[in-house]
């Protein structure tokens, strides 16, 4: 029963991911006055601070060429809060692994605690 209810909240976290994906190119867009298109998450982690902190790995279209960005992307739904911690670019390149095959528990993320003042 509880590695089914670790499968269950899992699939939740991970249809979570294009939400905090998409989030973090929009406000990107809007802050930066750019054009990004959201392709899909290539790989993501999380980290539970407070809230959840979605970590990820996000293929964008930029004029028609795709690119990668590292996004962090805080969220406590209680409070109905959602925040980009960081977006920036990671690269040119095609990035060929799955989002399936590379979630992680969270573990690693460091500095983190400091930096979001909990």
């Amino acid at each position: 029963a509880d590695a089914k209810l670790a499968d269950q909240s899992k699939a939740r976290e991970e249809r979570r991911w294009p939400d905090a994906a998409r989030f973090a190119v929009a406000e990107h867009n809007r802050k930066q006055g750019s054009a990004l298109e959201f392709t899909r998450v290539v790989n993501a982690k999380r980290q539970v601070v407070a809230g959840t902190l979605h970590d990820l790995m996000v293929e964008v279209v930029d004029s028609g060429k795709k690119s990668m960005y590292k996004a962090k992307v805080w969220v406590k739904p209680w409070q109905n809060f959602k925040a980009v911690v960081e977006f920036r670019h990671a690269g040119d390149f095609q990035y060929e692994s799955s989002v399936a095959s590379d979630v992680s528990t969270g573990q690693g993320i460091l500095g983190l605690t400091s930096f979001l003042n909990i």
